[in-house]
């Protein structure tokens, strides 16, 4: 590759976007942590063991992203050649990244067994939802290990064509089947009374906001890895960049709405995501 002229906008370019959009989602995600902090004072001690991992985890992506966005645009500015070496540090935030996604599905997994108590079902609806959440965590584990032993572009993305697109597919099958699980649950916890139904439909909502959002993310992130089979080019950076971020936001947000729900509707709402306390006994066996 050395004196051949790469194309900056899809490599320095595509680095610096995903740089900036991850530090505003870090930004956000910062300021929710915050939010949360003063406004949830009474949660579960684990609830804000797991919202202070996350943010750690988070700041520890954003560090490396920082430090890999610096080797390109200024260890390495005007160094063509280096565009087509990968450092070793991706391997890390790959590996924290996936972290950072199976946590933020567990919690998801964790309500949906919270919410099928004494339910014939509970075993098999948690258990197919984990096992997908582990399958692209593995998946994204062995990405991180692949990163180590091929750091040269472009050979390295078809070398990781098979484990990202696994990680990237079941994460989305993974957030579709705990969206369409809790929609469910929801659903049929209505109990016909207006100001109760308004709430949990309202919870509905969030619920499929949260899983079109990280759907996308996966789909899109999917696409691009594939795109650029055979080339260099750094706009797979983008999505992949924003996807765990994505992740940690969502979930905040979901736990931060709770004080908004309780005033509009003068009830005592979910004291973690969805609270025990606010839905009647489940209909579903």
């Amino acid at each position: 590759m050395t004196g051949q002229h790469l194309p900056l906008c899809q490599t320095i370019g595509s680095v610096f976007i995903g740089m900036s959009f991850s530090l505003l989602l870090y930004g956000f995600a910062c300021a929710q942590v915050l939010y949360y902090s003063r406004a949830y004072p009474q949660d579960k001690r684990m609830t804000k063991i797991v919202v202070a991992l996350l943010w750690l985890l988070d700041t520890s992506v954003t560090a490396i992203t920082i430090k890999f966005s610096w080797f390109y645009l200024v260890e390495n500015h005007s160094n063509q050649t280096a565009l087509t070496t990968i450092p070793l540090l991706l391997s890390a935030e790959w590996a924290t990244s996936a972290v950072v996604v199976l946590l933020v599905q567990s919690f998801y997994v964790y309500n949906i067994w919270t919410l099928l108590m004494n339910t014939r079902c509970r075993a098999p609806f948690t258990f197919t939802a984990a096992l997908l959440c582990l399958i692209s965590f593995a998946s994204g584990t062995a990405l991180a290990v692949v990163a180590l032993l091929h750091d040269q572009l472009p050979a390295l993305f078809s070398v990781i064509a098979v484990p990202a697109s696994m990680q990237d597919i079941t994460a989305a099958i993974a957030d579709i089947y705990i969206s369409v699980s809790l929609i469910w649950i929801l659903h049929a916890s209505k109990t016909g009374h207006g100001r109760m139904d308004g709430i949990l439909q309202r919870i509905i909502l969030y619920t499929v906001n949260r899983g079109l959002l990280t759907i996308i993310m996966q789909v899109v992130l999917w696409g691009t890895y594939w795109g650029i089979i055979g080339r260099v080019d750094f706009v797979w950076i983008i999505p992949h960049f924003m996807e765990s971020k994505v992740y940690v936001n969502s979930m905040l947000a979901v736990l931060n709405v709770r004080n908004h729900l309780r005033g509009a509707n003068s009830l005592k709402v979910f004291s973690e995501f969805m609270a025990e306390d606010l839905l009647p006994d489940s209909p579903i066996t």
